[in-house]
This record gives structure tokens, sequence and C-alpha cells, in this order.
């Protein structure tokens, strides 16, 4: 999945996980080239991938978004990512 977002963009790293699998599965997987990308140091595509992940409901992208934002003094998106994170069980010693 990272190569073909190196070669070809978030949009077509995206379309591996086909759409019959469900959000929840393009969530985690977005998930997880998001925490590849910020182990290179691409934040710009990590928070991308991030909210691609957030857009599936994938509670941990919920909760690594929220901590981006919050560093960076966006509160009111990072407590809504947080409130969301909780709803869906997040903070409730779920394992992910």
């Amino acid at each position: 999945m990272l190569k073909i977002y190196r070669r070809d963009g978030l949009d077509a790293a995206e379309k591996l996980v086909p759409a019959w699998r469900g959000p929840e599965k393009v969530g985690a997987q977005m998930f997880t080239l998001a925490l590849a990308l910020e182990r290179e140091g691409d934040h710009v595509g990590a928070e991308a991938a991030y909210r691609r992940a957030v857009d599936g409901g994938f509670p941990p992208a919920m909760l690594n978004l929220a901590n981006r934002l919050e560093h960076r003094g966006e509160n009111a998106e990072a407590e809504e990512l947080l409130r969301r994170a909780t709803e869906a069980g997040a903070l409730k010693g779920q394992d992910y």
C-alpha cells in the first residue's frame, strides 16, 4: 500500500481495499498507511490517511488524529474526534 501511495497517491492506495469489505476494513488499512507515513516523516500524508481512516469509522485513527490536532491547537476538532472515539468504545480498553 505504501508503494502505491508513493507512486499514485492516496486515492489509489485506498482503492486497494475493495469497497465490499466495508468501511471498517478500509479505515483499518488507511490507519496502517498513516502509521507508515508518520514513521517516514510524511506528516501531511499521514494526516490525510488518518482522515480517510476516520471517515471509515476507525476509532484508533480518531484518537491519533485528535492528538495531532490538539498539539496544533485545533482543539474543537480534536474534542469532536475524542467524543466520537469514546462513543465507538476506543477508550474502554478495546483491542485494536
